[in-house]
């Protein structure tokens, strides 16, 4: 079961506009009656990747990889901190500046 964020569409939304299109796996979250209606009423189009097939999200997947090394750096020796660490890795992946595209996540 996902809960929302605090932070979650209630706050993206009015700030950054409606996303055009979502790409996610086929997990219930997403592709539920509810979930198909939203994306309906919001003109949302939603794309799925294959089920267990993590290479059909690679960019996804890099980013993933990306910020297990990052967490690797900051944990303790027991691992047992990295929730306290994840929103500063997050911070900095979404404003460091892609090589492939010239921009930060966030721009």
């Amino acid at each position: 079961m996902s809960l929302p964020l605090p932070s979650g569409p209630g706050v993206y939304i009015p700030f950054w506009g409606c996303p055009l299109s979502l790409l996610s796996d086929t997990g219930f979250q997403f592709c539920s009656k509810l979930s198909q209606a939203v994306y309906a009423r919001l003109a949302i189009r939603k794309v799925a990747t294959s089920s267990y097939h993590p290479n059909g999200n690679g960019c996804v997947e890099r980013v993933n990889h990306t910020m297990a090394q990052m967490l690797a750096m900051v944990v303790n020796e027991r691992h047992d901190d990295w929730d306290i660490h994840l929103p500063h890795v997050a911070f900095a992946s979404n404003n460091s500046i892609s090589a492939a595209t010239g921009l930060a996540p966030n721009q």
